[in-house]
């Protein structure tokens, strides 16, 4: 099973459906590949965003490029 890690987008973007497309994109790929689960660690101001996209928050993580910094997860059911 691959790893996307390290995408980046401009706050520019934002509203403009550039996110939700990703996200539709990435449980059809994950789904595609035969995994039931996306598991997601995501922005602590996204949250209303992941949990649109069908996200439940799990617990949290601590950033890998910030010490001290703890992100949200998020697990998107995808056998649906």
């Amino acid at each position: 099973m691959g790893t996307n890690r390290g995408q980046s987008w401009s706050v520019s973007e934002n509203g403009r459906g550039v996110g939700r497309k990703l996200m539709q994109d990435a449980i059809r790929t994950t789904a595609a590949r035969g995994a039931g689960t996306l598991l997601i660690q995501g922005d602590p101001h996204a949250v209303r965003f992941y949990e649109a996209a069908g996200g439940r928050q799990t617990g949290v993580r601590e950033s890998d490029s910030i010490p001290g910094r703890y992100l949200p997860v998020f697990e998107v059911d995808v056998s649906v």
